[in-house]
């Protein structure tokens, strides 16, 4: 595991954490540094946990359309991949 794939889990991990003591605002900013992280890569898993946690931020925030955005986002990246069974988990 590289230093730039450690941090961009614990930017996620920050994220989840913000998320759990209810500061959503820090939780976007943390996962918006993780996906700035995986922009040259091509890490898919990595990326859909991050757009999930930011849909989830977002979501905290009130914020109904970019929510939608990321999730569809994460299920296209899902469905390219061909995880069809997590995309069909997200869809629900």
């Amino acid at each position: 595991m590289t230093d730039r794939h450690n941090l961009l889990k614990r930017q996620v991990t920050l994220a989840r954490a913000y998320l759990l003591r209810g500061s959503a605002v820090e939780a976007e900013a943390s996962a918006r540094r993780a996906l700035k992280l995986l922009e040259s890569t091509d890490l898919i898993p990595d990326r859909v946990d991050a757009l999930l946690v930011l849909a989830d931020a977002l979501d905290a925030r009130g914020m109904g359309d970019e929510v939608s955005t990321a999730r569809l986002d994460a299920i296209a990246k899902l469905r390219a991949k061909g995880n069809l069974a997590a995309v069909a988990r997200l869809e629900r």
